[in-house]
């Protein structure tokens, strides 16, 4: 289960990558324009073109490779923000590209790691600058040509509409995988139907929904006869089969508005609203036939099932759900493959419909 968080580790990768590409690119033009105005060094101009088509494809190389790929990326950003130091520095402290360049890498590094990635980077960055200064003796000059602002304009305006792409994209990203994540934890991965847990939240809220404004719905619950004896016989593989068609012929035989769950094991709960007691007996022997369908591969497979329908006098849908099981339980003891349905208790009797003189 650990190619999900690596794959979405790469993804917010190669966001960074294409941030990265831009913004060396736009970087690169404010650099080569202060440098080209102070005639800078070839060996200057060599290590800027060196840095801006190189460094891109090494950085991603070098992440996608590492676990975790953060813990890469993050030294990644450091090298940017020392290498943005060492520009810095070679283009004589030239005030407005100097400013917009430290702000640009302080952007990245804070929108990707938050402050302690802030001040990591800002440190890297006067290490950068002070020793490349010390290095090579560059003056202060921190005046700016029309020339080099007209430059340095791409920066201010591409770089944070690029930013903010990015990061919207890994919001997107983000908002998918938490969606993706609440899916699984509520859906069982052998049948595809919703787990135990979202069925207690049906049953309750179902249950008080009726208590509030009445109505009919029943619960029925469903169980594999004789599941053990079928994989000892066939095998682990032939029962993940037998509960995946069990799965499959509820989907295909139950309404839309109706609820399925896995129960447990080789158990499944339906949930029937707006559902009176016969029409809930004649839906729970339509699944029961239909599981064991003789022109279909699982001839032999039965189930045997409890129907509970809604009564008013009970106290909560834990207790629903017990005379559900005492149901299925009684299906079992009749000699399973057969439907049994609870009887409404003497207090609910009342509440029918009466009959008039």
């Amino acid at each position: 289960m650990t190619w999900r968080p690596r794959r979405a580790s790469a993804g917010k990768v190669r966001h960074i990558y294409l941030l990265r590409i831009v913004g060396l690119v736009l970087g690169g033009i404010c650099v080569a324009a202060v440098f080209h105005e102070r005639g800078a060094a070839p060996v200057a101009w060599g290590l800027l073109g060196l840095y801006v088509i190189v460094w891109p494809h090494l950085a991603i190389l070098h992440t996608l490779r590492s676990q975790p790929p953060r813990r890469a990326e993050n030294r990644n950003l450091m090298v940017d923000s020392l290498m943005g130091g060492v520009w810095i520095a070679l283009m004589q402290f030239s005030l407005l590209p100097s400013v917009v360049l430290a702000s640009m890498l302080s952007t990245g590094n804070t929108g990707f790691g938050g402050w302690r990635l802030l001040l990591s980077g800002l440190v890297a960055m006067l290490v950068g600058g002070g020793v490349t200064a010390l290095l090579v003796g560059a003056p202060i000059n921190p005046e700016v040509s029309m020339f080099v602002l007209s430059a340095t304009l791409p920066v201010l305006i591409g770089f944070p509409l690029m930013f903010g792409l990015v990061m919207h994209g890994l919001a997107r990203n983000l908002a998918r995988q938490r969606r993706e994540f609440e899916r699984l934890s509520r859906t069982d991965s052998l049948s595809g139907l919703y787990n135990r847990l979202l069925w207690d939240e049906w049953v309750t809220a179902e249950f008080a929904q009726l208590q509030r404004h009445g109505g009919e719905a029943a619960l029925l619950l469903l169980d594999i006869d004789r599941f053990k004896d079928y994989n000892d016989t066939w095998g682990p593989d032939a029962g993940d089969d037998a509960i995946r068609h069990v799965a499959r012929v509820l989907r295909g035989e139950c309404r839309r508005e109706d609820w399925i769950a896995r129960y447990g094991g080789e158990e499944f709960g339906v949930l029937l609203p707006e559902i009176d007691r016969e029409r809930a007996l004649a839906a729970a022997e339509r699944l029961r036939a239909r599981v064991g369908r003789a022109d279909s591969d699982f001839a032999g497979l039965t189930v045997s099932i409890g129907v509970a329908p809604f009564d008013p006098v009970l106290v909560d849908g834990e207790e629903w759900m017990l005379r559900a099981e005492k149901a299925l339980y009684a299906a079992k003891r009749a000699g399973r493959n057969c439907c049994v349905v609870t009887e409404p208790t003497a207090e609910s009797a009342p509440r029918s419909t009466p009959r008039t003189a």
